[in-house]
Parts: C-alpha cells; sequence; structure tokens
C-alpha cells in the first residue's frame, strides 16, 4: 500500500476522492487507464462497467 501510495503522491496514479468522515476512494475506470499508461498499454479500450448477468 505504501508504494502505490507514493505513487499517487508523486502523481503518477489519480488522486482519490476525498470526503470527511471517509476512507479515499479510487475511480476503478481512471486507475485502469493509469495503468494501462504507465505499463503502454495503449489502443485497448477498457471495460466502462462489469456485466453482472453470468452471475444471476
Amino acid at each position: 500500500m505504501q508504494a502505490f501510495m507514493s505513487k499517487v503522491e508523486r502523481g503518477i496514479y489519480s488522486q482519490p476522492k476525498r470526503e470527511r468522515g471517509c476512507l479515499p476512494k479510487w475511480f476503478r475506470t481512471r486507475l485502469d487507464q493509469d495503468i494501462a499508461q504507465r505499463h503502454g498499454f495503449r489502443g485497448q479500450s477498457l471495460p466502462i462497467a462489469e456485466n453482472l448477468e453470468h452471475l444471476i
């Protein structure tokens, strides 16, 4: 966790949304995009939402 937070502080990964009295929360799609960009996965579209139909 410390390594991840260090990367957030350096701007490698997006800042979380912070609300008083709550733990910080990251938007999954933003983190997915940050990780893809950092590791050179360009041109691949990332799913916006998971399809839960097969779980029902």
